[in-house]
């Protein structure tokens, strides 16, 4: 219980107006005074109680993705046999996907000037 004391303790801290509760999401570590010790109490075992749950569901799933990886792994084989069956598969949509950038990069590039123009005629006016 003393890592979840100490991730719930994180998201306290004291300034003048008072005790202060933060929440992680929030990057500009925005927060809501606490008026009372009751209140903090109660903000802190329902934090205790989602991280706790949070963490319940998230381990477990890590644990099982890993787990099945590791079995794609071993039934595949060797990576050095994958790698001459699967090259084919990654070196074929490359071509295609390369002449179509360029293709889409030219006709930018003879559209843009029209499109300045208009946006130059527009300002004009």
């Amino acid at each position: 219980m003393a890592l979840l004391d100490s991730i719930v303790g994180a998201c306290f801290r004291d300034e003048k107006a008072g005790r202060v509760v933060i929440f992680s999401g929030d990057r500009r570590a925005r927060g809501y005074i606490v008026r009372s010790e009751s209140e903090e109490l109660k903000i802190r075992s329902f934090l205790k109680m989602f991280y706790f749950a949070h963490f319940s569901i998230l381990f477990p799933g890590y644990f099982l993705a890993s787990e099945w990886s590791r079995d794609i792994y071993h039934a595949l084989g060797r990576p050095a046999d994958r790698r001459r069956s699967h090259a084919p598969i990654s070196a074929g949509p490359f071509p295609l996907h390369s002449l179509r950038t360029a293709a889409a990069h030219d006709r930018g590039a003879t559209a843009r000037p029209a499109v300045l123009a208009a946006r130059e005629s527009a300002a004009l006016r």
